[in-house]
């Protein structure tokens, strides 16, 4: 009974290690620049609808020099980033712009694990690209995001009519108002990518105004 017992709790931990499988996430996130002066400017929104999904997890720098000695949710040196034949050839295209090309590690398993992103130039305490990335596998791997893209100009300390308010990172809290940080929110256009993923394969996911272009690989 006792070896019986010893099986049901070895069987029980495996199964709980299972449940979160450690994977690399290579993610790069790009605007069309002619379409964001256009259709952004008629998808532009006050913020009411801006936030952070679930508390996500802040990605950290590391000085680790592969993705073997890289701890979870530490940004990974790049050397280790596999898409960079892609970033280029957008960098390179008049009409897109690469706001974020991040790759990490973390764990994934059937209940969505968010992290916060940040990408483009950053103004006070915010970037023009922020949101939440969640990745969960049910049956199948599954993307969901919910991300904004802002632009910003400083506050010279004229009075704003409508301001939008535009959620400041999680680890700095709650949302601010924008015209106490230095600078403040002219547009603010909110996307989302929501995507089933085969692990390892490098999956294109299109938007009108921008793209995203993720491989997850379960290590």
């Amino acid at each position: 009974s006792l070896s019986i017992a010893a099986l049901l709790i070895g069987l029980c931990l495996s199964s709980i290690a299972c449940a979160q499988s450690l994977y690399q996430v290579e993610l790069i996130i790009f605007e069309r620049k002619g379409l964001v002066r256009t259709l952004g400017i008629s998808q532009t929104t006050d913020g009411h609808n801006l936030a952070y999904l679930d508390s996500p997890q802040q990605l950290k720098t590391t000085d680790a020099t592969d993705a073997q000695s890289a701890a979870a949710f530490t940004l990974l040196p790049d050397a280790e980033l596999t898409l960079k034949t892609q970033a280029t050839s957008l960098e390179h295209s008049k009409q897109m712009r690469v706001l974020l090309h991040q790759a990490w590690l973390q764990p994934i398993g059937n209940r969505p694990i968010g992290v916060a992103l940040a990408g483009g130039t950053k103004f006070g305490p915010w970037t023009e690209l922020a949101g939440t990335l969640q990745l969960s596998v049910d049956k199948t791997l599954q993307l969901n995001s919910a991300l904004w893209y802002a632009q910003f100009m400083p506050d010279n300390g004229h009075p704003i009519t409508n301001p939008i308010t535009i959620p400041l990172p999680p680890e700095q809290g709650n949302i601010s108002d924008a015209k106490t940080e230095g600078f403040f929110a002219t547009l603010a256009v909110p996307f989302s990518f929501k995507q089933n993923l085969k692990p390892g394969v490098v999956t294109y996911v299109d938007h009108p105004i921008f793209g995203m272009v993720i491989k997850v690989q379960l290590l």
